[in-house]
């Protein structure tokens, strides 16, 4: 009966002294974390604010997050390395899940009131595009967009590249049928006529992408909350639709 008594004692005193070891490991971590924060705020001053300090996967080396920048550093502060950190067994690139965590948002929380709305069949699907009307890699997007089925878009115009988007953006939206000025421009080239009077509106939707940290266009983001950036073919804009759950 002993050795059965000492079999079950030892898991039960390990498991003690893990809890006891865990707190104490936790604050060394956060300790460690709080150092390498303050060390790089003072060797990078103004240059760069770092919103987050915390271990990565890596022993010994911790994600700094800056906005929606990631790299890496040393225990020290010292040295800092950019690029992907990547887990070669599953193939997963762990930077790029991060920052789609990061960058994820509520659906609910989009104002899709100040959107473009087209309905695509059923338009059971949603997803949201930020366009600039200037931008290239937006109208190649919008020919994609046409191949879709069975999903409802929301084209928040996002006029930044320069005052002559502003202006476009303006005349789209106080079109009688902005949905259908925006395809004449976006897709048939067709340039919409000159207004000023939703000035106010465009600035909205500017504040709105800078909120939502929208660097460039085009973006899409799901119902999901998870976003893509930059064009895609219909098969891929297809295939992410396909796996979201909403």
């Amino acid at each position: 009966m002993r050795p059965r008594t000492i079999f079950v004692a030892i898991p039960l005193a390990l498991a003690a002294a893990a809890c006891h070891a865990a707190p104490s490991q936790d604050a060394a971590i956060a300790q460690d974390a709080a150092k390498v924060k303050q060390t790089l705020s003072t060797h990078l001053g103004n240059r760069a604010t770092i919103d987050e300090v915390r271990a990565s996967v890596l022993p010994g080396v911790f994600e700094v997050r800056m906005g929606q920048d990631i790299v890496y550093a040393d225990r020290s502060g010292r040295y800092v390395i950019t690029g992907d950190m990547i887990d070669t067994q599953s193939g997963t690139n762990l930077t790029l899940e991060r920052r789609a965590a990061l960058e994820a948002i509520s659906w609910q929380d989009l104002p899709l009131n100040q959107a473009i709305k087209s309905v695509k069949g059923k338009g059971s699907r949603v997803m949201a595009v930020f366009a600039d009307p200037n931008c290239g890699y937006c109208k190649r997007l919008e020919q994609e967009l046409q191949k879709l089925d069975d999903v409802t878009i929301y084209t928040f115009v996002y006029p930044f590249l320069s005052a002559d988007s502003s202006a476009k953006a303006s005349s789209i939206l106080c079109a009688k049928d902005p949905a259908r000025a925006w395809h004449a421009w976006m897709v048939d080239n067709q340039a919409p006529s000159a207004t000023n009077a939703c000035a106010t509106q465009t600035d909205a939707l500017v504040a709105l992408g800078r909120r939502l940290n929208v660097r460039g266009t085009p973006v899409v983001i799901f119902g999901d909350g998870s976003r893509l950036r930059g064009y895609a073919a219909a098969d891929v804009l297809e295939k992410k639709l396909a796996t979201v759950k909403r």
